[in-house]
């Protein structure tokens, strides 16, 4: 239906056979027309329709893990509703989820962080926020993952979930983060239960501890500030979680260079900003990709730290989400990644170990 700019007559009674048609529409940007009786055009002068009916939705991983997001045709094949097949309203690039406002209107987003890799990976934080939203407005959103592959004591952090609006990389641009768990390790280092995604804007700590046992000091990383990754501590075979603006660094096990060919495929942990895919540790070599979990470790998209095995001790991965949390190295945990939040009616949880939920992140849209 057109706009109605050029019309102005108050038509009393029953609406004629030709304006029956607006009876129950809602003008995302102006009212809604009585669903019978008279209609006064007034109310709708120079007001559209929205594109597309929209109530509610969420907005998931379409059933992926791992480093990178989903496909287009991942999410078309898992949500069933109308607006989907039509890519000038839905779309994903490189794993990042583009939705088209339908109208002019204030919107609730609520987004849940994944859960970190291992036993009990640390649970993603859940932020959420009031928006007034503009009608064509195209919104990101990267839904946060797992981690693809761990073991018991070699486990990467999970991805944050982001959601933001044009530019899409600055901190205005931003409605929502919601920060990612830490892994999780069943070791002799700690009670096993991941960092979980935090409340605030930097990162959560890891629980390392200092060793000489089997290799050089180590000890905990440092959460990410700022939107920054946090930093990894030096030498070892583990990320920190990456943050919205910040990739990670490619941390080595030893700093002996005579050691460096044993390690191969060692991909950073990217930046949202920079496409959010999830940080790759992986110790057999520079000739082949080793499958075997126990010498690799991918963390979740949406910047999760990866992790690589290399004897008993537990290298846990941080957290992605506005700020990366930080790496533990002989941990029982990594740290969870930080949240931000630009909304009104603020809700905000960090993750816990009660949480009957776990899995992948979310992102869920309400028109109010």
């Amino acid at each position: 239906m057109t706009s109605l700019n050029t019309v102005s007559t108050v038509f009393g009674g029953t609406a004629p056979h030709g304006l029956k048609e607006l009876y129950g529409v809602g003008f995302s940007d102006g009212g809604v027309a009585p669903a019978s009786g008279p209609i006064n055009l007034r109310d709708f002068d120079g007001k559209s329709p929205p594109l597309f009916p929209f109530t509610q939705h969420t907005f998931t991983s379409a059933g992926q893990a791992g480093r990178t997001g989903p496909t287009l045709a991942d999410c078309t094949g898992t949500y069933d509703v109308p607006w989907d097949t039509d890519t000038n309203f839905f779309n994903v690039s490189q794993g990042i989820q583009e939705w088209t406002v339908p109208g002019t209107a204030t919107y609730r987003i609520g987004a849940k962080g994944a859960q970190g890799g291992g036993g009990i990976g640390g649970k993603g934080a859940y932020i959420q926020g009031n928006f007034s939203l503009t009608k064509g407005v195209i919104v990101k959103i990267l839904v946060g993952q797992q981690p693809d592959t761990y073991t018991t004591n070699n486990s990467p952090g999970g991805g944050g979930t982001f959601v933001t609006v044009s530019p899409h990389d600055t901190n205005s641009a931003i409605l929502v983060v919601a920060g990612g768990g830490g892994g999780s390790s069943d070791n002799n280092y700690g009670d096993g239960t991941g960092g979980h995604g935090t409340t605030g804007t930097t990162g959560g700590y890891s629980n390392g501890v200092s060793t000489t046992t089997g290799g050089p000091v180590a000890s905990a990383g440092t959460p990410g500030s700022n939107g920054l990754a946090g930093s990894g501590e030096p030498n070892i075979t583990v990320q920190s979680g990456a943050g919205f603006s910040g990739d990670t660094t490619n941390n080595l096990y030893y700093g002996n260079p005579s050691y460096l060919n044993n390690f191969a495929h060692i991909l950073k942990a990217k930046a949202y900003v920079n496409g959010g895919t999830g940080g790759v540790m992986n110790l057999r070599g520079p000739d082949a990709y080793s499958p075997d979990p126990y010498w690799r470790g991918e963390g979740g998209f949406g910047g999760g730290g990866g992790s690589g095995s290399t004897g008993n001790y537990g290298p846990m991965g941080g957290g992605g989400g506005y700020s990366g949390g930080a790496s533990g190295y002989n941990a029982s945990h990594g740290g969870g990644g930080g949240s931000y939040n630009n909304g009104s009616n603020k809700v905000e949880t960090a993750g816990s170990s009660s949480e009957s939920s776990y899995g992948n992140g979310y992102v869920t849209i309400t028109l109010l």
